[in-house]
């Protein structure tokens, strides 16, 4: 992970801005390694869709997550743009 991106998560998180969700769908991006569509985060979160949706929406516009390339997703088959953290990998 690049230490900006480092950072910047670390600041959020001691700053309280960013809540239970979104820690939750961070650490779970970095503990999976790669890119992971909004379904297939609901899937290992637990958490609904429509919850990831907007927890991925703000950690977008932190600039905390970016778009990857698009992949098929694994659970619906659908051509999707997946997520990863920021600065971490470009496909």
């Amino acid at each position: 992970m690049r230490e900006a991106s480092l950072q910047a998560f670390r600041q959020l998180v001691n700053s309280g801005q960013m809540g239970m969700q979104e820690r939750s769908i961070y650490d779970h991006l970095a503990e999976h390694g790669e890119p992971l569509t909004l379904q297939e985060i609901a899937k290992v979160t637990g958490f609904g869709i429509n919850s990831v949706s907007g927890r991925v929406h703000g950690l977008k516009k932190k600039k905390i997550l970016q778009e990857c390339q698009k992949r098929k997703c694994h659970l619906t088959k659908r051509m999707v743009t997946p997520v990863f953290i920021a600065g971490v990998r470009n496909d």
